[in-house]
């Protein structure tokens, strides 16, 4: 929340069974997401994000290290108030 009390942030995450689009959920892979909806990159904060779908960063059940991470599952959704919608 911010000073005004207003949530700014939701996360996601475990047995939550909603679903992105229609198609992408908690378990889905950023391979997944690549094929389904499109192009996953980091933004300026190093969130995981889709490209041109502002709001929604993915965190992953790997690192960017690990040369398999686009097959690694979803492990947490965050929908935020986006800045470019401020």
């Amino acid at each position: 929340m911010n000073d005004d009390d207003t949530v700014t942030q939701i996360m996601v995450h475990g047995h939550y069974r909603g679903r992105l689009m229609g198609h992408i959920s908690i378990g889905s892979s950023v391979t997944d997401i690549e094929t389904l909806v499109g192009p996953c990159d980091e933004d300026e904060e190093d969130n995981l994000v889709i490209q041109g779908l502002p709001g929604l960063a993915i965190e992953i059940a790997s690192t960017y290290a690990d040369p398999a991470w686009k097959d690694a599952p979803i492990t947490e959704l965050y929908v935020f108030r986006a800045q470019s919608l401020l």
